[in-house]
């Protein structure tokens, strides 16, 4: 399996590669076209710029590349897909779900996120159990932009099993979104952990990241409690000194 770094350059340089690779003067027809090359690296770069310029008429084209014998160009198919936006691609696009490559997979979960519709959400909830945490992460980001209230469980299932701390974080955003009690219980959780391993405790126990802060500002009634709570606080405690200075 391709270590988390190693994915994300992968990920990046697909991103990148059609704005440079092909020629800036090719018409639309001439990209079309070099879907069919028979130069793997020249569909995928056909497949990647189609997909910037969300063009629907390559979408036909595309969906033929999801079988290709080459991992990238079937990577640069399905992100395009997802790109273009077109509802009847998923079906199709949900196959790569089982794809052997792990950019693949961490694509068509990119993907089925974006296009949403009826048959988004179980391989969404299948891609949080895959062996890879970047698959598992897009799959949670998809889950929390579909704002189905169901996938709050399979959200709270990924959290308890979850090893590793980036990945977890990830979850628990994905449960902010749908506003998640129970996800909001996990963040006031682990802010009361933060707090008593102390800043430096903290970065050796999760290391590199992790502002719960910042989830717990898309829980506006938490916000607003705690906000409350505070006020009270120091309220209570001019109080306390105004009647002591009245004694003295």
């Amino acid at each position: 399996m391709m270590d988390k770094p190693a994915l994300a350059r992968r990920m990046f340089a697909l991103a990148t590669l059609g704005f440079f690779a092909l020629p800036a003067f090719a018409s639309l027809e001439q990209y079309l076209a070099q879907l069919g090359s028979p130069v793997p690296g020249t569909r995928q770069q056909a497949a990647t710029y189609l997909g910037k310029l969300q063009e629907p008429t390559a979408v036909d084209a595309l969906l033929g590349l999801l079988r290709d014998n080459e991992s990238t160009v079937r990577a640069a198919a399905v992100r395009a897909l997802g790109q273009i936006g077109e509802g009847r691609a998923l079906a199709q696009v949900s196959y790569l779900a089982e794809d052997g490559d792990d950019l693949v997979r961490a694509l068509t979960a990119e993907a089925v996120g974006r296009l949403k519709g009826e048959g988004a959400f179980p391989v969404l909830v299948k891609l949080l159990s895959d062996r890879h945490e970047m698959v598992r992460e897009e799959a949670a980001r998809g889950l929390g932009g579909l704002g189905n209230a169901s996938a709050e469980g399979p959200l709270l299932a990924a959290c308890a099993r979850e090893p590793l701390a980036q990945t977890r974080y990830r979850l628990l955003s994905a449960l902010a979104r749908l506003q998640s009690a129970q996800g909001l219980l996990l963040v006031e959780k682990a802010l009361w952990e933060f707090d008593r391993l102390g800043e430096e405790g903290a970065e050796e126990q999760f290391p590199g990241i992790l502002n719960y802060s910042d989830l717990l500002q898309q829980y506006p009634a938490a916000v607003a409690a705690r906000s409350l709570a505070g006020f009270l606080l120091r309220a209570g405690c001019s109080a306390l000194r105004l009647a002591a200075s009245m004694r003295l």
